[in-house]
């Protein structure tokens, strides 16, 4: 358990949760697995919003089902622990099953003393990073989060997977690398939105922002590559293929046309190995490969060098 934390004033309660039938968020309940400190944070309501795929193949929130008032979700994806500052995406945290009255332990994230002795070490600075969200930090631990506030909550994550890193063994370094790599993604996406609703002479800097955070999730993409395949993290065609996908995609829009051209390769090659002819993939492997495959035009998408942020 991490000791003499720097953050105790946080509140546990996520506050100012519309709980109306109108509202789309509900509270839901999560364990730290650093401090095993239980506090609530918002999970979406079934069928509160409509959702589909945005260019990086995450989900993206349209407008809401019915009268509920729309909220974007995007700002609320990265929880975080109240105690020792800790942000992940819900599979990070241990979350309450409430129908079988019991926790259910993190996915894709395994937790070590050098972990929790890490994160230890770094209380202090990610309370740093969280006090740009004003007195305490407090809206990110409200309904109130803005995108600026997202951006923070994504900074913390990133730092979380910074810390990790190290002392992460060998085959373990992939799948923090990717989510680093993910993270700066969400960034850059925020960023995106604050860019979109700025005034033209400051919506440039949040461009520039945007292209910052997509050009470290590159680098985050190619650190990763040599040790891919051995990271228990990409365990599964999907996840494979999904990586190759969205490194594409961040290639495009930091005008890198020789690593999309890579990696539409990758892709093409994945689904001759597990589609064509006979083929030596499972089920579900194959239909991995066919919708990453098919997400790239039939393997005929060609680089757009008008997307290029550069």
């Amino acid at each position: 358990m991490l000791q003499n934390r720097a953050v105790s004033s946080f509140p546990k309660e996520f506050k100012d949760i519309d709980k109306s039938s109108t509202g789309v968020l509900m509270e839901r309940q999560f364990g730290c697995p650093f401090d095993k400190t239980e506090f609530t944070a918002p999970g979406l309501k079934t069928k509160a919003l409509q959702t589909q795929t945005d260019d990086f193949y995450l989900t993206k929130y349209t407008e809401a089902i019915g009268d509920r008032t729309y909220i974007d979700y995007s700002l609320f994806d990265i929880k975080i622990c109240p105690a020792c500052l800790y942000a992940n995406r819900d599979s990070g945290f241990r979350i309450y099953d409430s129908i079988n009255k019991s926790w259910r332990e993190p996915r894709e994230l395994t937790i070590s003393e050098k972990y929790v002795e890490a994160m230890n070490e770094g209380v202090g600075r990610r309370f740093r990073i969280a006090a740009q969200a004003g007195l305490k930090g407090h809206r990110l631990f409200s309904a109130e989060r803005t995108l600026e506030d997202a951006v923070i909550a994504a900074s913390l994550a990133v730092d979380f997977v910074a810390t990790l890193l190290t002392v992460a063994p060998a085959n373990e370094k992939a799948g923090l690398l990717y989510l680093k790599g993910l993270f700066h993604i969400q960034m850059s996406q925020c960023y995106h939105k604050i860019e979109l609703l700025s005034p033209k002479d400051s919506a440039q800097l949040h461009q520039d922002f945007r292209f910052a955070s997509l050009s470290v999730a590159m680098d985050a993409f190619n650190e990763l590559e040599n040790s891919l395949m051995q990271d228990k993290y990409f365990q599964g065609l999907h996840k494979i293929m999904l990586y190759y996908y969205q490194k594409l995609v961040v290639s495009e829009f930091i005008g890198d046309k020789k690593t999309f051209d890579a990696s539409r390769q990758v892709i093409r090659k994945y689904y001759g190995d597990y589609c064509l002819g006979m083929g030596k993939g499972t089920e579900d492997e194959k239909k991995a490969a066919k919708l990453f495959f098919d997400a790239i035009d039939e393997g005929a998408r060609q680089y757009d060098q008008t997307r290029s942020l550069a």
